[in-house]
């Protein structure tokens, strides 16, 4: 029975005897499950081939013939070739340009090694808070210090970069077209407003009549299809309360676009829809026999309709409720 074998942190290690090493073929006690090689050299000979299948290589220091692996990517013979080449530097003693403490600067060929100036990360921090360079401001033309590393920064504090960095000078800037309740959106400049986005169909309408579209005018597409933009699509109302009488049906849906004779002509109404009944010695009856009379005032109510009086104005007028008064319009005259 063989030995037990542990290992250094008291774990049971397997034991089998009389293994051969498959690179040198020496016999050998594994302890291991699978174990091939009797050590790590005949490992890594397996792995890397045989010296037989090593590359010789010229050194371009100093000329001279080796041999290596072909996974070896050095092409210097020695570190004193790599030195003398310039790759690396010496380890030297340097003083800190902050606190002044003589360190040694480690070897390397990175441009980091060669200009290694301080002794700690510290000593760098402090050292970098004292590196500033003094820039223009591009908004307000301030003259401002700050560090090296955050020398592209191009205004001097937050309000300046909120001021300055707009529009197409934004990272986030997309031409100034966005999407706002199922409708296009464009940015443009007006007076009294730091960031106004307008409708894209009220800008063209605003283009084609020759002037801005005032608050309170709705711009109506005819066809109900907030994307078709064309201007020959778009119907201009000076006011809500005409855009509420075309959309509640009192008034006929227009067909043709009135902006081409908007600037000449104004807004011209089409006409009111009353639904008007017959009345017999003023009843009527309803679907369900229910009797119905006419409104004692109907013949104004009429009148101030046909005028484009909205529906709240008539209840104002007529001390009823909107309610009321829309079912007076329907059934009363």
């Amino acid at each position: 029975m063989s030995a037990v074998h542990y290992t250094k942190g008291g774990n049971w290690k397997p034991s089998n005897p009389n293994q051969t090493c498959q690179q040198c073929g020496v016999v050998y006690t594994a302890h291991k499950h699978g174990q091939r090689f009797c050590s790590k050299s005949c490992s890594g000979l397996s792995r890397r081939g045989a010296k037989a299948e090593w590359t010789e290589r010229t050194c371009p220091g100093c000329g001279a013939k080796w041999s290596a692996y072909p996974s070896n990517p050095s092409q210097y013979c020695s570190k004193q070739c790599i030195f003398d080449s310039g790759k690396w530097v010496h380890p030297e003693d340097r003083e800190c340009d902050q606190c002044g403490t003589v360190f040694r600067a480690g070897m390397g060929g990175d441009k980091r090694d060669r200009e290694h100036r301080y002794c700690s990360m510290a000593c760098a921090h402090a050292g970098k808070l004292n590196e500033r360079v003094t820039k223009i401001c591009a908004n307000c033309g301030g003259e401002f210090a700050l560090q090296q590393s955050r020398s592209v920064e191009a205004t001097c504090s937050k309000e300046c970069a909120n001021q300055y960095y707009i529009r197409d000078r934004h990272h986030a800037w997309t031409g100034g077209a966005v999407a706002q309740s199922e409708r296009p959106f464009r940015r443009y400049d007006r007076e009294g407003y730091a960031a106004k986005y307008e409708g894209e169909h009220r800008l063209i309408a605003a283009r084609e009549i020759g002037r801005q579209i005032q608050r309170g005018e709705v711009v109506l597409c005819l066809d109900g299809n907030n994307d078709n933009l064309n201007p020959d699509n778009l119907f201009l109302c000076p006011n809500q309360s005409e855009s509420g009488m075309i959309r509640n049906g009192a008034v006929a849906w227009p067909t043709a676009s009135n902006l081409a004779d908007y600037r000449a002509k104004g807004y011209t109404r089409p006409d009111v829809l009353i639904t008007l009944h017959e009345w017999e010695h003023g009843r009527r009856r309803g679907p369900n026999n229910y009797p119905i009379t006419r409104h004692p005032q109907a013949d104004e109510i009429i009148k101030r309709r046909r005028a484009g009086a909205t529906l709240r104005m008539l209840a104002k007028d007529f001390s009823t409720s909107l309610s009321a008064m829309a079912q007076t319009v329907r059934t009363r005259l």
